[in-house]
């Protein structure tokens, strides 16, 4: 799920490589702030 998260965030630069690694930045800290916040991280870790 999220290699098609970060996949689609790309897609959407259409080609445009700098917007390509500013979405796929964005797309990798949507993922470990989702990951960070789950309550089995905030409470084994």
């Amino acid at each position: 799920m999220a290699a098609k998260y970060i996949e689609d965030k790309v897609k959407k630069a259409g080609g445009n490589s700098s917007l390509e690694y500013t979405n796929k930045k964005e797309a990798i800290e949507d993922i470990l702030w989702a990951l960070i916040n789950t309550k089995e991280f905030m409470f084994n870790n």
